[in-house]
């Protein structure tokens, strides 16, 4: 049997984008993580490693620096980083081995 590894999944921030949203707004992210992990955990395929495309903000070479894809911030000018929400949640979820009714409420539904 094969295995599958998904790699370089995620959605850049909405272009509304600003660093106070990056880091305790961008809910849109948790559930785009956790509609893809449930899609992949009903399916029937043999998948084995899931890799959140991007671990840190970066340069995009069609955006620039305007596509925000990570899961932690980073302020271009100072270089600091700092963990969004669904940096945390996804720290959960790896901690947990899973995704809990807490996490759901705390990080999707709330």
């Amino acid at each position: 049997m094969q295995i599958v590894f998904v790699s370089e999944w995620d959605k850049h921030a909405p272009k509304t984008y600003s660093a106070n949203f990056a880091i305790s707004g961008d809910k849109f992210r948790s559930k785009y993580i956790y509609q893809h992990l449930k899609l992949l955990e009903e399916s029937s395929l043999p998948i084995k490693r899931y890799y959140h495309w991007s671990f840190t903000d970066n340069f995009e070479w069609c955006e620039g620096e305007s596509a925000r894809f990570g899961l932690v911030h980073v302020d271009y000018v100072t270089q600091k980083r700092t963990i969004k929400q669904s940096g945390k949640f996804y720290s959960e979820i790896i901690k947990n081995q899973g995704i809990s009714h807490e996490m759901y409420k705390k990080y999707i539904k709330s």
